[in-house]
């Protein structure tokens, strides 16, 4: 399988697939044409709104359902707040999107087009691929899919074994021929930050100021319902190193089976220290426990459980997952419902985890007490 390795980390794979998943074909016009519309609107619109209105009529779709592709790449972006009701998401323009829909009404071109690219180069998809063309000078679309995608086919198969739906386990997506020559190149061109020279694309001086800006050692992470970004920044912290600390109150065992498989077909780990707050005898906590013991055990892994009271001041409610590499602190348990269903948010640290924060876990640590978990 060919790699570039421009894509380093569990995380990073995770974040690039999520966020282009469904996506085909975009351009600034159908961008624009929606924000128009959640500006016009009174209150959060559904994508069945705006396919019913015809934003996007007359422009090269196919499926119908690039409305809600186009919504969540708003939320993605940052300039889009969302809402879940009833199995659906609703979305609204959020302070930079209403600034925006203002610029788009005056017809202000400079200002839209700056604020865009803006926009833009939060999204990782992009970002990944504007740095995979900075180190290589020039690329072909031959190139980018060959090596992307073949980034993209290593880690979504390690993906798939921690619980997400990946189709047949692994895909080369976004990094496919379709998507960069229908989406994402076309995007980058029309935003400037790349220029085709024949059969082949270089940065614009715009372009390669966007990757020289120095990158933070840290990343605000947002999950919501079906896209739990928060697990897969706490899965590629436990894949960074041979030690972790997981401190969660609760622990399910829906999680914890995914989290099970995933550590044994992929993980280097030799040590896990859990803390929790004092589980109920026949409560699920303590059934995930057992299972982490028994499943992990079985593959030489080390695994050591300490509590804080159920209940008084010294009750647990932090939720923090580190490594010596990576860490995440989080409003999420390890629960299903926690990172798959809900709107959590998380600070992951993607390098060099705070020393003040890994003092603090071993001051949790020698606080809280040995626990015994029978099998």
């Amino acid at each position: 399988m060919t790699r570039c390795s421009s894509i380093v980390c569990f995380f990073d794979a995770a974040e690039v697939y999520l966020q282009s998943r469904g996506i085909a074909w975009f351009s600034v016009e159908a961008i624009n044409r929606v924000i128009r519309f959640l500006g016009d609107s009174l209150g959060f619109v559904s994508a069945s709104d705006v396919n019913e209105a015809g934003v996007l009529s007359g422009l090269r779709f196919s499926t119908g359902r690039e409305a809600g592709y186009i919504l969540k790449l708003l939320w993605y972006l940052g300039l889009a707040r969302a809402k879940y009701q009833d199995g659906r998401f609703f979305y609204a323009l959020n302070s930079e999107g209403n600034e925006y829909y203002r610029l788009l009404c005056k017809g202000d071109k400079r200002a839209t087009a700056l604020l865009l690219y803006k926009a833009i180069v939060r999204w990782k998809p992009m970002r990944v691929l504007l740095s995979y063309i900075a180190g290589k000078g020039q690329a072909s679309l031959g190139d980018m899919v060959r090596d992307l995608g073949g980034d993209m086919l290593y880690w979504t198969k390690i993906i798939s074994t921690f619980g997400f739906k990946i189709p047949k386990g692994s895909v080369r997506k976004p990094y496919n021929t379709f998507v960069l020559r229908n989406c994402l190149l076309p995007i980058a061109e029309e935003l400037g930050l790349v220029e085709r020279l024949n059969d082949r694309f270089r940065l614009t001086s715009l372009g390669k100021s966007i990757v020289n800006e120095k990158s933070l050692g840290w990343e605000i992470v947002r999950s919501r319902p079906r896209e739990p970004f928060i697990y897969a920044a706490i899965c590629s912290t436990l894949l960074s190193s041979t030690e972790a600390i997981l401190v969660s109150p609760w622990i399910d065992v829906k999680v914890a089976e995914k989290l099970v498989q995933g550590i044994k077909e992929n993980s280097s780990l030799s040590e896990i220290r859990i803390i929790v707050r004092e589980p109920a005898e026949k409560g699920s906590t303590r059934l995930a426990l057992k299972l982490l013991i028994e499943k992990l055990s079985q593959i030489g892994i080390s695994v050591n459980i300490r509590a804080t009271p159920r209940r008084g001041s010294l009750a647990l409610h932090a939720k923090v997952f580190t490594s010596n590499r990576e860490g995440v602190i989080t409003s999420a348990n390890l629960q299903y419902t926690s990172l798959w269903k809900n709107f959590e948010i998380g600070v992951y640290y993607k390098q060099d985890v705070p020393e003040p924060l890994l003092n603090l876990l071993e001051d949790l640590w020698e606080i809280s007490k040995t626990i015994t978990i029978r099998p």
